[in-house]
């Protein structure tokens, strides 16, 4: 069973999430989309030929390459079938309810919408177009953004779908819809329905209080009652959305020709914050935004413990672009800001009385850790969430509805306060932490020497009760019966406390300092062409009321830099670690850097580490 329900180590590697586009893949799929255009020609030449051929001596079969025709038809019907193989039928556990969903990793990772899944509580069954029927697991959710991330069991090898990129689809182009509309798919064969994009970049006003779908990809292919949560496919049979709303007519359940389908980019970049098992939370600027004089966008409210505000954002300023996109419109923006999650770092470029700023800043959440747990988990006073505009169908119960969950599918679920499904979180840091098993390091010091650029040289003590530095004749330490936020030594940097709270990450001993969460993957932003390229697992953990996110490299699990988050008002202290070198047996860095808001305030390199025993080359005041 071990291997029946293996779970990848990073559901959120490159594969499934690979973007193709530009002009190569463009020109590939001339005849697949040559086959939407002329699907209707087809089917009259077929239908008139014969009377045709009998009316004019054949000219008109010479005319029309009928092999021609039918080869690109062929070509649609097994892109088609190729992406039906990954679109999954959502059954909740009583056979009452559901919806569709995408296959994106073979190891049955699947993306479907939150109200699909709300209703279904953490087990559900699904069914794939082999007509066989899994067990499946919640493993996170994004109920602003009506996402919700489950996993199917019992395979590794998992029919999968491809995301496009969103950016890059165009209105007029083809497209098709697959899913389960009015849950007929008892046999598990899912409707096909053709289209074509209708619009894009769409915005949907929120509903009730957490709903809001933005920069959305609009429609007419059928999409009804139980189309939620499956995919929209452009004519290549890669992912470009997910279905999810749908405009009805007054007092009717059946769609009208506007359906919206979440962009597949916002899926990507969630994606790896929905693995970790958590209730995620979309980002907000920290401001707010209307239409000026000349149909500007300028801020018309800003935060003052925002970091775009320690940016110098500010009211009646002018914002130009956001997340590489030109702003030109209110909903433009909202767009844009409503695909990011919370804690990504994205471009914004703006205008003042000064010029043109060209900055990144970190964007805060939408909600309050504790309103958004509130909100989903029934503690809040106020109006009731309000789910999209796609009420269930109405049937008797599926014939797939489960009786009982099996122990071993059970096992893989563990409630907890703010989570979806803790499990997950737990599998993600056990997986980062395994570097640094709790061990007879745990209780010992670890001395440090470091030498800048001119030969300086920076000593610093780091233990369980340890925190100190010495520079010359700088002499600071912490004082660990006392507030540590206050002691943000030296000269108000933080760094020795970012730096003591590492130390307890590679002495085994992080736990001890409070509570550590998997927040899932994001980007770095060192890459100007690609700022969005996620490349980073982080871990985050508390330092009494501060926060520290710790960041490992994907892949190589490498711990690349270290962030403590010391108020609201400043700028996290960050410490970049580079070249690693065995030391006594363990990976250490042998470069660090130290910056804070984007500005490099120390480079070391590193003389020496030494462990001892605690209280051995101790002064008394716990100084190096």
């Amino acid at each position: 069973m071990k291997q029946l329900f293996r779970l990848t180590p990073s559901v959120s590697g490159p594969c499934p999430l690979r973007t193709t586009g530009g002009v190569e893949s463009r020109r590939s799929s001339r005849p697949i989309v040559e086959s939407f255009l002329i699907a209707g020609l087809l089917a009259l030449s077929t239908a008139f030929a014969p009377s045709l051929a009998a009316q004019d001596g054949g000219a008109r079969e010479d005319s029309v390459d009928l092999e021609r025709i039918a080869a690109i038809e062929e070509a649609r019907i097994a892109t088609v079938l190729r992406a039906r193989s990954a679109t999954v039928a959502v059954f909740s556990s009583d056979g009452r309810g559901g919806g569709s969903g995408v296959l994106l990793t073979p190891d049955g990772i699947c993306i479907t919408n939150y109200h699909v899944v709300k209703p279904c509580g953490p087990f559900m069954k699904c069914g794939l177009d082999d007509g066989q029927i899994y067990d499946a697991v919640i493993v996170g959710i994004d109920p602003t953004g009506d996402v919700a991330m489950i996993k199917l069991l019992g395979r590794d090898d998992f029919p999968t779908a491809e995301l496009a990129d969103s950016d890059q689809v165009r209105i007029g182009q083809p497209c098709f819809a697959i899913g389960n509309p009015f849950l007929l798919a008892t046999n598990l064969q899912p409707t096909v329905t053709w289209g074509m994009v209708s619009g894009t970049h769409r915005y949907q006003y929120p509903a009730g209080t957490l709903l809001e779908y933005t920069d959305c990809i609009q429609t007419d292919a059928s999409i009804n009652p139980g189309n939620s949560g499956g995919p929209l496919f452009d004519a290549q049979g890669r992912v470009i959305g997910i279905n999810g709303r749908i405009s009805i007519e007054k007092r009717s359940r059946v769609n009208v020709g506007v359906g919206y389908a979440i962009s597949s980019n916002q899926v990507r970049h969630f994606f790896g914050v929905l693995s970790s098992g958590r209730i995620v939370d979309h980002a907000t600027l920290g401001a707010t935004v209307e239409t000026g004089r000349e149909s500007r966008v300028i801020v018309d409210a800003i935060l003052d413990n925002s970091e775009a505000f320690r940016r110098g954002l500010r009211y009646g300023d002018e914002v130009l672009e956001f997340g590489g996109r030109p702003i030109d419109t209110v909903n433009g923006f909202k767009n844009i800001l409503g695909i990011f999650p919370k804690g990504w770092r994205v471009p914004l470029v703006y205008s003042n009385a000064d010029g043109i700023v060209s900055t990144a800043v970190r964007l805060p959440g939408l909600h309050s850790r504790e309103e958004l747990i509130s909100l989903v988990q029934g503690e809040a006073r106020g109006e009731p969430e309000a789910e999209p505009e796609e009420p269930q169908p109405e049937q008797e119960a599926s014939p797939h509805a489960a009786a009982e969950v099996p122990a071993e599918v059970a096992a893989l679920y563990e409630a907890r306060r703010g989570f979806a499904n803790f499990h997950f979180n737990r599998l993600h840091q056990e997986r980062l932490l395994a570097a640094y098993p709790t061990g007879a390091r745990g209780a010992r010091k670890l001395f440090v020497s470091l030498r800048d650029e001119e030969g300086g040289v920076v000593e610093l003590a780091l233990g369980p009760d340890t925190a100190a530095w010495r520079a010359g004749n700088e002499v600071d330490f912490i004082n660990f019966e006392e507030e540590l936020s206050n002691q943000l030594a030296p000269r108000g940097t933080g760094f020795l406390l970012a730096a003591y709270h590492w130390q307890r990450l590679i002495a085994g001993e992080l736990r001890r300092t409070g509570e550590v969460i998997f927040e899932g993957t994001a980007p770095d932003g060192s890459n100007p062409d690609a700022p969005f390229e996620v490349t980073h697992d982080v871990l985050s953990a508390t330092l009494e009321s501060m926060e520290s996110e710790f960041w490992f490299r994907l892949g190589s699990g490498e711990l690349e830099a270290i962030e403590l988050f010391m108020d609201d008002r400043l700028d996290a202290c960050r410490i970049e670690f580079g070249q690693p070198a065995d030391f006594d047996g363990q990976q250490l860095p042998t470069l660090w850097v130290v910056n804070r808001g984007g500005q490099e305030i120390g480079r070391w390199t590193v003389d020496s580490y030494r462990w001892e025993d605690a209280g051995a080359a101790n002064d008394g005041e716990g100084q190096p």
